[in-house]
C-alpha cells in the first residue's frame, strides 16, 4: 500500500475527499496525503477493500494520464512530418473517425496543400486509412494507374484534377502515393478517388470502353444518346439529356447478371455510378442560374452521396480522408440574410455521427492565388492582412505559434472557448478574389467544424504551368 500511495502522490487529478472516503468504505484513517488541494486517504483495509483500492486507483492513472495527454492547442510543425509527440497528441482526436476531412480557407495557399500532405501521410501511416477522395472530377479514379505505376505519363493523372490544384505540392502528394504503394501489399495501398459531381468530360469513354467490352450491340445506342452530353449544356435542353441519362441507367441496371459475369461486380458497379455521376452534373450544370443556392445544393448532396458510395463500394471497413474547400466540408451553413446552399459536411455528419470529423483550415494575413477580379480576372497571388476584430484568426492572434492544430471539444472548459465564441467570422475565398471584405465569412465556427489548423502567415501554391489560363 506504500507504493500505492507513492504512486498516488504524482497523480494531476481532483480528487474528492467524499469520492475517496464514500466509494471505498474507509475503515481507519490513519494519515492523510494532498493532492493539488484534494484530500484523500492511506487507509487499513481487508484484503477485499484492499484489492477494490487498487483497481480504484489503476482506473484513475490511466484516466489522468489520458487527460493529460489531451491540450487545448496543439503547436504543429507547418513544412515537415509531425514529431512523435504531435502524432502522440493528435491521435486521441482523430481515434476512431470514419471520415476525416481536410479543408482549405482558400484553393490557392501553399501552406495548406503541405499541411493537408504531411496530414494525410500521418492518417496512412498511424491510423490505417487507405481511400483518399478530393474536391474533384469523379473520374479521378483513373489516377490509381498512376500511382500503382500502370501510367507512367504524370500529365495523364493530372487531368483528372482541377487546373487550381495543378500545382507542385499536390503533384509532390501524388508522387508519394506511388512511392507510399510502392513499399506496401495490396491491401494496404492508397486508392485515390474523385467525389465532385461538375463535370465528366472524362467519364463518357470509361462508360462506352466498358459497354463496347459488354454489349457491343447496345454501345451503338449508347453513343447516340451520349452524343448531346459532349457539347455546352443549354437549360432548355435538361429534361432531354435527363431522359438520356434515365434510359442508359435503366439498360445498365437491367442488364447487371449480364454484364457481372462478362466483367466484374465492381467494374459494372463503377459503370452504374458513373451514369448517376452524369446525371447529377446535369442537374446542377443546366439550371438557369449556375451559382444559384439550388445548384449549390446540387453539387454538395451529390459530393456526400459520392462519399457515401465510396465507402459503400470499398467495404464496411473502409474510411476515408477527404480534401475539399472548409465550405464543402463544413457541418452548418453559412449565417446569411438570404438563404445559404445545404453542405456536403452537413449531410455527412446526419449519415455518419461523431464519425466524421471536420477540420477546416484558416490564416491570418499572407497571400494565396486566385482570379483576381480587381485586375483584368487574371490568376496571380492575391494578398490580405486582417482588420476583422471578429474573426477566428484575430481572437486567437495571441496563441504563440505560427501553425497549430485546435479541437473544439477539448477547449470546452477553458478561456479559449469564449474566444471561440467571440469569433463570428473566418477566412473563405474560392477560386476568385474581388478584395479582402469578400474573403470573409460569417457562421458559427464552433458548429461548422470539429477543429481548426491555423496558420498566421501564409504564401501562394507553386503552379507548375502557366496559371493565366484559369479565368
Amino acid at each position: 500500500m506504500d507504493m500505492i500511495i507513492a504512486q498516488i502522490k504524482k497523480f494531476s487529478c481532483n480528487l474528492s475527499e467524499n469520492i475517496g472516503a464514500q466509494s471505498l468504505k474507509v475503515v481507519k484513517m490513519q494519515e492523510q496525503v494532498c493532492i493539488n488541494g484534494a484530500t484523500i486517504y492511506k487507509l487499513s483495509f481487508s484484503r477485499i477493500f484492499r484489492k477494490r483500492l487498487l483497481f480504484f486507483l489503476v482506473i484513475m492513472h490511466f484516466n489522468c494520464a489520458a487527460q493529460e495527454s489531451i491540450k487545448p492547442i496543439v503547436p504543429i510543425n507547418c513544412e515537415g512530418d509531425f514529431t512523435l509527440e504531435e502524432q502522440a497528441l493528435l491521435k486521441s482526436y482523430l481515434n476512431g473517425k470514419r471520415i476525416i476531412a481536410l479543408g482549405e480557407a482558400t484553393h490557392g495557399t501553399h501552406e495548406f496543400f503541405k499541411m493537408k500532405h504531411t496530414f494525410i501521410k500521418y492518417l496512412v501511416k498511424e491510423h490505417g486509412f487507405r481511400l483518399f477522395g478530393m474536391e474533384t472530377v469523379f473520374s479521378a479514379y483513373l489516377i490509381n494507374d498512376y500511382i500503382n505505376r500502370r501510367e507512367s505519363d504524370t500529365s495523364k493523372a493530372m487531368k483528372h484534377i482541377y487546373l487550381i490544384y495543378h500545382t507542385q505540392e499536390v503533384l509532390d502528394m501524388i508522387n508519394w502515393m506511388r512511392e507510399y504503394n510502392d513499399s506496401v501489399e495490396a491491401d494496404k495501398k492508397i486508392i485515390f478517388y474523385g467525389i465532385d459531381s461538375q463535370f465528366f468530360t472524362y467519364l463518357i469513354p470509361e462508360l462506352t470502353g466498358y459497354i463496347q467490352k459488354v454489349d457491343q450491340k447496345y454501345s451503338t445506342e449508347l453513343e447516340k444518346r451520349l452524343k448531346s452530353l459532349k457539347g455546352k449544356m443549354r437549360f432548355y435542353k435538361r429534361l432531354g439529356y435527363l431522359r438520356n441519362l434515365k434510359k442508359i441507367e435503366k439498360h445498365i441496371e437491367a442488364s447487371r447478371e449480364k454484364y457481372t459475369a462478362l466483367s466484374s461486380s465492381k467494374e459494372f458497379d463503377l459503370a452504374l455510378k458513373s451514369v448517376r455521376v452524369m446525371n447529377d452534373a446535369v442537374r446542377e450544370n443546366a439550371v438557369i442560374n449556375k451559382y444559384s443556392n439550388k445548384s449549390g445544393t446540387i453539387r454538395d448532396v451529390a459530393m456526400a452521396e459520392n462519399v457515401n458510395w465510396l465507402l459503400d463500394y470499398e467495404g464496411e471497413e473502409s474510411k476515408i480522408i477527404l480534401w475539399a474547400h472548409n465550405a464543402h466540408i463544413q457541418k452548418t451553413k453559412f449565417d446569411k440574410t438570404r438563404r445559404d446552399y445545404y453542405r456536403m459536411g452537413m449531410e455527412l455528419q446526419k449519415r455518419f455521427g461523431d464519425k466524421y470529423y471536420a477540420i477546416g483550415f484558416d490564416f491570418d494575413k499572407g497571400s494565396f492565388n486566385a482570379v483576381n477580379y480587381l485586375n483584368g480576372a487574371i490568376m496571380q497571388a492575391c494578398t490580405v492582412s486582417n482588420e476583422n476584430a471578429n474573426s477566428f484568426s484575430a481572437q486567437f492572434r495571441d496563441v504563440n505559434s505560427p501553425c497549430y492544430f485546435i479541437d473544439f471539444y477539448s477547449i470546452q472548459n477553458t478561456d479559449y472557448y469564449k474566444k471561440l465564441e467571440n469569433s463570428k467570422y473566418m477566412r473563405g475565398s474560392g477560386v476568385g478574389f474581388s478584395g479582402e471584405h469578400f474573403t470573409f465569412v460569417k457562421m458559427d465556427i464552433k458548429k461548422a467544424f470539429d477543429a481548426i489548423i491555423f496558420m498566421k502567415s501564409t504564401t501562394p501554391s507553386k503552379f507548375i504551368f502557366d496559371a493565366s489560363k484559369i479565368k
